[in-house]
């Protein structure tokens, strides 16, 4: 295969690095293409010398000092008197935004092994006020499952006694994008617990607060704690 830059050919000689003169010299396979990608990258090339059209394709180029540039685009080839004659790809380097999702999916799993260790019943609830995700420990309290839990009405969770609160508070989070700490007692299962409440705005990149994280801890030893020295102060006097 030959390889010509064509067009933006300033922009991809600075962005793998060589200079107009080492152009000519160079392979396809050899030096552009990535070794990790040269199996998908031929796969491309046999899809376009077919006559086929590829958009938004990703492949992956090797830098003059080996770094991998990852690219997305389009792809075609032009055809003279039946023949393949020459491929038109026109690539952008998405390298940055690729390694920020994989951070974030990094920083997600990360967060997610978290919640899931944590003694603390974690759950996201979307603007319709349904469990977008609930960690394992929480979906226990509920007597449900994660997955029997995902998905429900804010109310199918709550006991009906503290939803119109909630509700109330989440919708006011979901004005304003402030986050808000609540101490409540609240019946689960067949007990009533103190659960001490941060709700926590999530927001899309434009500010709009697209759904809340709510992270409870159970306080009731420590409210019952305190109760028995408000007690034990009120009789020594």
């Amino acid at each position: 295969y030959s390889f010509v830059l064509v067009g933006t050919e300033g922009a991809w000689r600075e962005t793998l690095g060589y200079s107009e003169a080492e152009i000519p010299g160079l392979s396809l396979m050899r030096d552009i293409v990535h070794p990790s990608s040269a199996p998908h990258y031929l796969e491309m090339l046999q899809r376009l010398l077919a006559g086929d059209s590829l958009d938004r394709v990703e492949a992956v180029f090797r830098s003059k000092d080996g770094r991998a540039i990852v690219l997305e685009g389009n792809c075609n080839s032009h055809f003279v008197n039946g023949q393949p004659a020459y491929t038109r790809q026109i690539f952008r380097d998405v390298t940055a935004r690729k390694q920020a999702e994989a951070a974030l999916r990094a920083s997600e799993a990360r967060y997610r092994t978290l919640a899931e260790s944590a003694q603390d019943i974690i759950y996201i609830i979307n603007r319709e006020f349904r469990v977008d995700y609930v960690n394992e420990y929480g979906a226990r309290q509920f007597g449900r499952s994660t997955l029997e839990a995902t998905g429900r009405h804010l109310t199918e969770l709550f006991p009906p006694e503290t939803t119109q609160w909630q509700l109330a508070d989440m919708a006011g989070i979901f004005l304003t994008g402030e986050m808000l700490d609540r101490e409540r007692k609240l019946a689960l299962g067949r007990e009533s617990v103190w659960l001490d409440t941060r709700l926590v705005p999530i927001k899309n990149a434009t500010g709009e607060v697209e759904s809340i994280l709510g992270i409870s801890r159970d306080i009731t030893d420590r409210k019952r704690a305190e109760s028995a020295l408000v007690e034990s102060e009120r009789i020594s006097r």
